[in-house]
């Protein structure tokens, strides 16, 4: 993931079954990952906040099926 204008990258993780995404409100998410974005390995957390609660459900529902899918593999 990069930043918008600046393309600064700012979050460079495996998306694993292992990940646990919480949901802090309707429209925001949290996890904790091991990043990349500086160039070594540290952990980190995250949120994620949408301009609506529909499109925080999208993005939820695209994180599950990658982890089902990260599953089968």
């Amino acid at each position: 993931m990069r930043r918008d204008q600046v393309l600064k990258l700012c979050l460079n993780h495996f998306l694993n079954s292992e990940l646990q995404f919480h949901e802090k409100d309707e429209k925001t998410w949290l996890w904790s990952a091991q990043d990349f974005s500086e160039g070594q390995l540290q952990k980190e957390k995250f949120a994620i906040r949408f301009k609506n609660k529909e499109i925080a459900a999208e993005f939820k529902q695209a994180i599950d099926k990658a982890q089902v899918n990260f599953q089968l593999k």
